[in-house]
């Protein structure tokens, strides 16, 4: 318990953690109403690096040995992380920012990748797994879950939806309300569509208006 409160000394922290041995939380974080009230297991992890804003979260996990990792100076507002069974992880690279309502949903041993300085905009859902199963003519599941990577630097729109397996490669963008099923590896792309189609190449983009 000294370790956690050495973590949270310059932090305005409100998220409940059960059990809080997991939880580490880096020095001059902003942590604010956020909801921890739904993790049951063990040795599930939360771990928040330096001088994060992170706004009205909620956590569900249930299961063991799942870990989430916030890099630095990321700011996230209003978004769900939801895990189910074991082994998941949840990474979000340094300087990301995602809005509210967003979910991140990893379940069956699966993981997201968020890499750094990306944007997400809101009511984005990136599920690994479709929660439910679908069975063939031999009674074999045929739909099993599969981690989900997002390069650096990638923008996405607001209302995508980013399912099981899907890949989008470096500095590209997904166009709102895109549904990404596919991987896409040649960076600095821009898709739309549902399913997302590659409609221009050899793109970037910033943050600011130039």
């Amino acid at each position: 318990m000294k370790k956690i409160i050495n973590y949270i000394r310059n932090s305005f922290f409100c998220l409940i953690i059960a059990p809080p041995k997991f939880t580490e939380i880096g020095k001059d974080c902003i942590i604010r109403f956020c909801d921890g009230r739904y993790i049951n297991g063990s040795n599930n992890r939360i771990i928040v690096k330096d001088k994060c804003l992170i706004n009205k979260c909620q956590f569900f996990i249930k299961g063991n040995n799942n870990t989430i990792i916030i890099g630095s100076e990321c700011r996230l507002s209003g978004m769900i992380f939801w895990i189910q069974d074991d082994n998941n992880m949840i990474k979000i690279g340094a300087k990301t920012s995602i809005g509210s309502g967003t979910e991140l949903a990893v379940l069956e041993g699966t993981s997201i990748e968020i890499g750094e300085d990306c944007m997400l905009s809101d009511n984005i859902s990136i599920r690994t797994s479709d929660s439910h199963s679908i069975i063939n003519e031999s009674g074999k599941r045929i739909n099993l879950a599969k981690s989900i990577t997002i390069g650096d630097h990638c923008w996405i729109g607001m209302q995508c939806l980013i399912m099981k397996g899907a890949i989008l490669e470096k500095n590209s963008i997904l166009g709102a309300r895109s549904i990404l099923t596919k991987q896409y590896t040649i960076p600095g792309c821009i898709l739309t569509g549902a399913p997302a189609k590659v409609i221009r190449e050899n793109v970037n983009w910033d943050r600011k208006r130039i």
